[in-house]
C-alpha cells in the first residue's frame, strides 16, 4: 500500500494537466483511507495516541461532564469546589483558544469522513466553545447563568448540531476581535475565582469558630 502511494506521489509530481489532477486526486483519497482504517492496520498508524491524556482530560470539560455537578444545590464545601471547577474549565478553555484558536481552520467533507466519532465530537466541541466566548461579553447580570448552562450540557446536546466548519473556502476570523472578547471573559472568570477565594474564607472561618465552640462544651 504504502508503494502504491510513492508511486501515486511519483506519477503525480512528473506528469502534466489532467493526468497529474488524477494522480494527485488518487493520491489524497487513498491518504484518507489509510487515515479512516488506521487503527486497522498491519501496524496501527495513530498520530493522536499521544494526545491521549489531553483528550481525557478535555472530555471531562464537555458540557454535561461535571463529575461536581451532583452538588450543584447543596450550600457546602461541596457546592464551591463544583462553582471553582466549572471556574477552572472555563479559564483553561479561554486559554487554549487564545493560544490555539488562530490556528483552526475550516474541515472539508473529505476530511470530516476521515474521523472518528470522537475526533468529530472534539471538533463539534470547540467550535461550541469558540462561538461561545468569540462573543463580547453581555449583561454581567446574567452571565452566571449562562456559564451554567454552557458548563451543565443545558444548551443542545452536541450530537443534535451539524457538522462544523465542512467547507473547504477559508473563513475570514477577526482575530483580534475575537482575542478581545475572550479576554473579556478571562476578567469575569477572574472576578469569579476572587469571590470563590473570599467565600472559602468564610467557610474556613465558620469551621473554626465551630471548632472552637465544640471544644468550649467539651471542656
Amino acid at each position: 500500500m504504502a508503494h502504491h502511494l510513492a508511486e501515486l506521489i511519483e506519477t503525480a509530481e512528473r506528469s502534466e494537466g489532467s493526468e497529474r489532477q488524477s494522480a494527485e486526486n488518487r493520491a489524497v483519497d487513498l491518504i484518507l483511507k489509510l487515515w479512516t482504517n488506521r487503527r486497522a492496520l498491519p501496524t496501527p498508524a495513530d498520530p493522536l495516541a499521544g494526545y491521549g491524556p489531553a483528550i481525557k482530560v478535555l472530555a471531562s470539560m464537555v458540557p454535561g461532564a461535571d463529575p461536581w455537578r451532583v452538588y450543584g444545590r447543596r450550600e457546602t464545601s461541596d457546592d464551591l469546589l463544583r462553582e471553582m471547577y466549572a471556574a477552572l474549565v472555563h479559564l483553561v478553555m479561554s486559554g487554549l483558544l487564545l493560544t490555539r484558536g488562530p490556528e483552526m481552520r475550516a474541515i472539508d467533507d473529505a476530511e470530516w469522513q476521515a474521523l472518528t466519532d470522537e475526533e468529530r465530537q472534539l471538533v463539534a466541541f470547540f467550535e461550541r466553545w469558540r462561538a461561545f466566548f468569540a462573543t463580547p461579553v453581555p449583561n454581567k447580570a446574567d452571565l452566571k447563568g449562562l456559564y451554567e448552562k454552557l458548563i451543565n450540557g443545558d444548551f443542545e446536546s452536541l450530537e443534535d448540531e451539524p457538522a462544523p466548519s465542512r467547507r473547504s473556502e477559508e473563513v475570514s476570523i477577526d482575530l483580534e476581535g475575537e482575542r478581545r472578547a475572550i479576554l473579556s471573559h478571562v476578567e469575569v472568570f477572574q472576578e469569579r475565582l476572587d469571590k470563590l477565594v473570599e467565600k472559602w474564607r468564610e467557610t474556613l472561618a465558620d469551621d473554626i469558630a465551630g471548632e472552637t465552640d465544640k471544644r468550649s462544651d467539651d471542656a
